[in-house]
């Protein structure tokens, strides 16, 4: 008995006499068709992508969808169309779960997919129940023909759900795309959203169900949907996809999209009256070929710069850059409208310009580079200074050089010099995707080079192209040099400026004379090298004037930066030294400050000692310093010398870790009249004379007992000679800094604090 029904229902259903053509059937028929093939270029391309699996239901849902609807619109008969508004209804429930599906993929947010496998699920027990009285009430005829009513509160609640997914899956979108920083995948989640945005006017196919008598257009917005998907895979690489569209398919489009105006005015608008209609289809014919004949060449450059085909003369546009350009010397608006015409002539997917950096062993590296197409974070490059760069492939740069002519990718495994010069070239094009590689030089040297890679149409550098872009090469050769040796001009007169305004501020803030303190005497000298250093020392009074603050300190790196660091310090000792009196709460408190501020990125060592009168003792504590150098003195009247000892300072560097008290300890040191005690940085200890040699403790402490008799000034110019004789005349790559303390029996004079040969 069933099987009959059913044999009865299929017999109905396949009844011709149950159809009758209605044109109002071809446009979702056609955006069905639209649907086949877009589902089977993602299909080829990634069949195997989360993104493109999402889609192909999508896809088939649509298809579902809009073919019922198609046949429906021409179905005679109330069962028939009935049958076809429950098949449409096999795919739409899923429409929103799938691209709320796809969205999850696209935008990696994977975490959700457990409520996606919950929304199929959900909608395939939902399913079922669209069959029933309970959804649908049966299907109306409106002039368009037979379309379905809802039947009340379970349709409600589908379309509910409906809306809930879409507007789910337009969430994650734009939170993704608030927090993208790749061009590329901005400007491919700006195109979804506003297909998304455009696909929702696709709603309106929802109204005629509650009786508002409103043409199903939805299959417009949809279509328009799909082309937005289509544009962003040609333009963008969306889902991964590299496919070129061909022109005469660009243009066949564009000329379907220009005719169908005319077929809507024909098919519904048009006097049925068979003579006057083929009078009016041949005057629209006769239009048309005059307007296609006078305007197509304005019509199809407008296509192909829309999908990047445009066509230039290359000798021209590059000529005129040339002669753009020729006087600028700004090495970034060079390279900014070199990438511009190489992007609107070659329409290359990416392109980079290497030039030599100004320390020659680090190779010509994308850290020195103008580049595009390399920011996508999916399949593509980041401009990454750890990529191999050419004076790391000297075959290949040797080749480059020696030969001076554009290499193109199919050179590499056919005209290789040499088996070595085939491997880096191979590995070199590979890593950076181009496929040809244009020398910069001056004279016969290498200074730079030009990587392009794939068309857009994914055409090959011609024999044409290599000889334009060869004469490109060698013009835009002189402008590069002329530019990056301006740079040069101009990058060493502002460090010049900057490193006369650092030292400036670093003499600044050392102390000009030693407070005067009882029984002890202190020198201090610091030489700053060429580059800005972060060597300190400091001298600091105390309302008992038994007491003297003395700091010593050296940040790690150069530049402004440690610079900056040992002012920051300065000020945190000056503050803490008066309302702390234990040397280890002090460091302890200045050590978190410099945390705050550097996190781990620079540190400082520092000894800070506070000398008592009425003891006669220092008492320190360390942060990583360099030893301690103490020299004893013998007998009463103090002429000679028991011995040298170095002390471990001990501690751990101010700003490695947040807090650093367990690594701190209060120490004291016990100073008779006569007794010296000398600090210094590594600048005197790691100190290299003309043959490469260190200075080291074992020196410093040898010369300290050779002249431990002098007086402190004495013994501080003593150091200072040897240091420099040794050195013989070689660079001083760090500060020198040194501070000496001599325990006497009463003070004089103001003690002057050395400056040393200070260059400026």
């Amino acid at each position: 008995m069933e099987s009959s029904m059913m044999l009865d229902v299929i017999t109905q259903i396949l009844n011709p006499q149950d159809y009758a053509w209605s044109w109002w059937s071809l446009p979702p028929m056609m955006v069905s068709v639209y649907f086949v093939a877009m589902w089977a270029l993602i299909f080829s391309k990634t069949r195997f992508s989360g993104s493109s699996f999402a889609f192909g239901i999508y896809s088939i849902s649509a298809i579902v969808w809009m073919g019922s609807y198609a046949i429906c619109f021409s179905a005679t008969e109330p069962d028939t169309a009935m049958f076809w508004c429950w098949s449409a209804y096999a795919g739409i429930p899923f429409i929103a779960v799938a691209m709320y599906h796809f969205t999850v993929e696209f935008t990696k947010r994977y975490s959700q997919r457990k409520w996606v496998l919950l929304s199929y699920l959900a909608m395939s027990c939902f399913w079922p129940f669209t069959r029933t009285d309970y959804f649908l009430r049966g299907a109306h005829r409106y002039f368009w023909g037979y379309y379905p009513l809802r039947a009340g509160w379970l349709y409600d609640l589908f379309l509910v759900s409906f809306v809930v997914f879409w507007l789910l899956g337009l969430r994650n979108l734009l939170a993704t795309l608030k927090t993208e920083t790749s061009d590329l995948r901005k400007k491919q989640l700006r195109m979804l959203c506003a297909a998304f945005f455009v696909a929702t006017l696709a709603f309106v196919d929802f109204a005629a169900k509650y009786d508002i008598v409103v043409y199903p257009f939805g299959y417009i917005p949809v279509s328009i949907f799909l082309t937005m998907i289509f544009y962003a895979i040609t333009q963008y690489r969306l889902l991964g996809i590299e496919t070129v569209v061909h022109r005469t398919v660009l243009w066949a489009l564009a000329s379907l999209t220009i005719l169908a105006p005319v077929y809507v005015f024909w098919i519904y608008w048009m006097p049925s009256h068979p003579v006057r209609t083929a009078i009016g289809m041949t005057l629209i014919s006769f239009a048309l070929f005059v307007i296609y004949t006078l305007h197509g060449q304005y019509v199809q450059p407008r296509i192909d710069h829309l999908f990047r085909r445009r066509k230039y003369d290359y000798v021209l546009v590059f000529g005129q850059l040339v002669n753009d350009i020729g006087g600028e010397l700004d090495l970034g608006r060079i390279m900014d409208r070199l990438m511009a015409a190489f992007r609107e002539t070659l329409y290359v997917r990416n392109a980079v310009v290497w030039v030599r950096s100004e320390d020659e062993t680090e190779g010509l590296r994308l850290k020195e580079i103008t580049a595009y197409g390399y920011e996508e974070s999916e399949g593509g490059l980041s401009r990454d200074a750890a990529r191999p760069g050419l004076l790391e492939n000297m075959a290949l740069y040797q080749w480059l050089e020696k030969d001076q002519t554009v290499l193109e990718n199919a050179q590499i495994e056919m005209a290789s010099p040499s088996e070595e010069a085939r491997l880096n070239g191979k590995a070199f094009f590979e890593a950076h995707r181009i496929e040809a590689l244009i020398p910069l030089l001056s004279g016969h040297k290498l200074i730079g080079a030009i990587g392009l890679g794939r068309r857009q149409d994914l055409r090959r550098y011609g024999r044409h192209d290599m000889i334009l872009l060869g004469g490109i090469g060698r013009q835009m050769s002189s402008i590069i040099n002329n530019a990056m040796q301006h740079k040069d001009i101009v990058e060493k007169e502002r460090l010049d400026e900057e490193l006369k305004l650092g030292r400036e501020i670093q003499m600044a803030l050392l102390p000009n004379t030693a407070p005067r303190v009882s029984n002890l005497l202190v020198q201090g000298i610091m030489i700053p090298a060429r580059e800005i250093g972060g060597d300190y020392f400091d001298f600091i009074e105390h309302p008992d004037k038994e007491q003297i603050s003395i700091v010593i300190g050296d940040v790690s790196g150069k530049g402004v930066g440690a610079g900056l660091l040992m002012a920051m310090a300065k000020t945190a000792i000056s503050i803490y030294s008066r309302d702390e009196n234990e040397p280890r709460a002090i460091l302890r408190r200045t050590n978190e400050i410099l945390f705050n501020h550097m996190q781990g990125e620079k540190f400082m060592s520092m000894l800070y000692m506070r000398w008592d009168g009425r003891r006669q003792c220092l008492r320190y504590a360390s942060a990583g310093h360099e030893h301690i150098i103490v020299c004893r003195r013998r007998g009463a009247t103090g002429d000679g010398v028991d011995g040298v000892e170095t002390i471990r300072s001990g501690g751990l560097a101010l700003g490695l870790m947040p807090d650093i008290s367990d690594m701190l300890e209060d120490r004291e040191l016990a100073l008779n009249a006569g007794d010296k005690v000398v600090l210094y940085t590594d600048g005197v200890t790691e100190a290299i004379n003309a043959a490469g040699e260190m200075y080291s403790l074992e020196k410093l402490v040898q010369i300290v007992e050779q002249y431990a008799a002098q007086d402190s000034t004495a013994l501080m110019g003593s150091i200072k000679r040897e240091l420099y004789s040794f050195m013989d005349g070689a660079a001083q790559r760090d500060d020198i800094t040194m501070v000496v303390i001599e325990a006497i029996r009463s003070v004089g004079s103001d003690a002057k604090i050395g400056r040393g040969d200070v260059v400026l």
